[in-house]
């Protein structure tokens, strides 16, 4: 079984990937600097999209050789998780679930509210796959497993929207709502639970 651990890194320290068990392979993909790792694979990418852009590149990055099951996560994976490493070598010794969220699960409406209302949360969704949705169920911090086959039951075409989602908004403002940082990430994060479980 072929097993990816997908870390969406910015300077945070990653020395717990010691801890994961070695058949899951690191893929660390790095937007603040060089990384050197003791093992696995370290790879730069552009400071834009956050989390959602790192998971979008290494699905499109490697769809014709996608692993049974991916964990993705972000650089400070306990922050959401406090007990994700222990899950996620767990997980890896028989997989009990083709998609499962490493941490808390929160819902939002139309508009992302409560959490960050004025995102066009279910107007994008619409366009992504022409279905309409009042509610959105979501994992916080956006980390979770899944494997192949749920990723795969979407087109390539799907996920290259949705990075051209993730990659254009470059900090923009929706409905007042701007962090400095990422509307589309926060759109995406509200995605995943739906992307995979439907």
């Amino acid at each position: 079984m072929r097993l990816h651990l997908v870390v969406a890194r910015y300077k945070e320290d990653v020395s717990w990937i010691d801890k994961v068990d070695p058949n899951w392979i690191p893929y660390v993909y790095e937007k603040s600097a060089n990384l050197t790792l003791a093992r696995g694979i370290s790879e730069p990418l552009p400071n834009v999209g956050r989390e959602a852009h790192t998971y979008l590149h290494h699905i499109l990055a490697h769809w014709d050789k996608l692993p049974d099951f991916a964990a993705f996560v972000q650089g400070d994976p306990v922050f959401h998780m406090p007990d994700v490493v222990q899950t996620i070598n767990y997980y890896g010794l028989s997989p009990f679930e083709p998609f499962y969220p490493l941490g808390h699960y929160c819902e939002c409406d139309y508009n992302g509210a409560p959490q960050h209302g004025g995102l066009p949360i279910g107007s994008t969704w619409a366009n992504l796959t022409g279905q309409h949705r009042d509610r959105f169920k979501f994992v916080v911090g956006a980390q979770f497993i899944v494997s192949r086959e749920r990723i795969q039951a979407r087109s390539r075409d799907f996920y290259e929207r949705c990075l051209a989602l993730v990659d254009k908004d470059r900090g923009a403002t929706v409905g007042g709502h701007n962090d400095g940082l990422s509307w589309g990430a926060h759109v995406m994060e509200r995605y995943w639970e739906h992307i995979f479980s439907e």
